[in-house]
């Protein structure tokens, strides 16, 4: 049997170009060994895809404008996504990176595998 609301949503985005900002998973997570990534993670969803997108799509339109290449990819991370299938991902790269601190319920970091570098950019223990 087919899922024809999930047919008729993948139709209506075609032509598929990458979305600007996806969330950490075990399908996404590929890009960020080839490209630096900003990730936000956070201990819960509250509308960071949402508020990370209109800043994404805007970085893509300067480096399309420019006709260069994606420079960075954008990513969410939820400690609390029932739904979130990402193999350890999440907390592989927290560790990876030293962002594994206690206490620390929003992060937002610059991680670069390929020049083997991560920017810390902002954290906070409030939720």
């Amino acid at each position: 049997m087919h899922n024809f609301d999930y047919c008729k949503s993948c139709v209506q985005k075609f032509p598929w170009y990458p979305e600007p900002v996806n969330k950490l998973s075990g399908s996404t997570a590929s890009e960020i060994n080839d490209f630096p990534s900003l990730i936000w993670f956070s201990e819960k969803n509250k509308g960071q895809l949402e508020e990370l997108t209109p800043i994404a799509k805007e970085w893509i339109k300067k480096w399309n404008d420019a006709e260069g290449d994606r420079e960075m990819v954008f990513f969410v991370s939820f400690a609390d996504d029932s739904d979130d299938e990402d193999d350890g991902i999440r907390e592989s790269l927290l560790k990876f990176t030293g962002l594994n601190k206690k206490g620390k319920k929003e992060q937002l970091a610059i991680v670069d595998i390929p020049g083997q570098k991560v920017s810390p950019l902002c954290d906070t223990t409030e939720t």
